[in-house]
């Protein structure tokens, strides 16, 4: 979004590639034909008030958006648990993702669409409040980079190391948040924690499948120390790009920026609900080379890098000339003309 908007300096410089403004038109000519939407993620509305020109930039998206925005990250892992948790109690498999449940907006219509949004506590008007949160988990992940550069475990030991410490992770942050409730220490626009939000998740999901209340606190904590709790879709993600990490540190690799957090945050709870993703090259390589450890859902789904946007000008045209022939008409309506189908 930051090539998009015109006061990036390197637009204003001239300095961004010129693929990037095919790229940018493909994108438009998509969106007007309903044969592309980007939902813009909460990182997105997070990340953008650190920089000069973030509203700015929160108004590009909103070209190639198509009035679809993605539910937040914790939403996300909130209801994969809650499947989870259902399917565990149940005895049966894990019900298939759906993308609604990652989605606000409708996809594939012209009108305009009511925007709904849950509000967890946490401020995202204030940048000096969003750049102390992120340095904040940087800084305390100081010892994981370095167990991570002076490992020798491999790529698989190490995924299965982070797979695993999901759920007693969850758990411990839930139980801290209600001892600091109980002792009168929590901040108050902590009130509401995404460990809260999740755990209460997993406890709905055990009532659904035939949990006795009674039960539900017991079996709530047991299972999320789960297998079934660890291997919800958002995780596997995670732990798999976060292994791609170490063996790079592990390697000699600089640490990784404050934003890798964020980058990994939305790769992973997003993923299983596209079609496509366009990353910087870093995560792009880091997706290929752990594909085979990702969810079904999304092993197959096509992965692009900004190093390499020539495949996915390729990828756009391809679903702009699969455009019927009533929808380009519908377009043609709308915006006055009708856009463009050739590449």
């Amino acid at each position: 979004m930051k090539i998009a908007n015109p006061m990036y300096p390197a637009q204003r410089r001239q300095r961004v590639a010129p693929l990037w403004t095919v790229v940018l038109d493909r994108l438009r000519r998509g969106v007007q034909l309903k044969a592309v939407v980007c939902p813009t993620p909460t990182t997105l509305e997070r990340e953008a008030i650190l920089f000069q020109h973030g509203p700015a930039i929160e108004e590009t998206a909103k070209l190639f958006n198509g009035e679809v925005s993605c539910t937040d990250n914790y939403a996300i892992i909130a209801q994969q648990l809650y499947f989870a948790a259902k399917a565990a109690a149940q005895r049966c498999p894990v019900t298939v993702l759906d993308r609604k449940d990652a989605y606000i907006g409708r996809l594939g219509e012209w009108s305009g669409l009511f925007r709904i949004e849950v509000n967890l506590g946490i401020e995202i008007n204030d940048p000096v409040k969003v750049r102390a949160a992120r340095d904040a988990v940087h800084a305390s992940a100081a010892g994981v980079f370095d167990r991570w550069q002076r490992s020798s475990e491999t790529l698989d030991q190490v995924y299965l190391h982070e797979l695993k410490s999901f759920g007693p992770a969850l758990a411990k942050r839930y139980l801290q948040h209600l001892q600091q409730m109980r002792d009168g220490t929590l901040p108050p626009m902590e009130m509401v924690q995404p460990s809260t939000v999740q755990m209460r998740s997993i406890r709905e999901g055990l009532q659904e499948g035939g949990v006795p209340t009674d039960d539900l606190a017991v079996i709530g904590m047991a299972f999320a120390h789960s297998r079934p709790c660890a291997e919800i879709p958002a995780n596997r993600i995670a732990a798999a790009l976060y292994a791609y990490e170490a063996r790079q540190i592990a390697g000699g690799m600089s640490r990784p920026k404050p934003s890798m957090w964020s980058d990994i945050e939305l790769i992973s709870t997003t993923l299983p609900y596209c079609d496509a993703m366009l990353v910087e090259g870093h995560f792009a390589e880091g997706v290929r080379q752990v594909r085979r450890l990702l969810p079904k859902e999304c092993r197959e789904t096509p992965v692009f890098s900004t190093r390499r946007l020539e495949e996915f000008v390729s990828y756009l045209d391809y679903q702009i000339s699969a455009v019927p022939d009533d929808q380009r008409r519908a377009a043609e309506r709308l915006y006055g003309y009708a856009p463009p189908q050739e590449g």
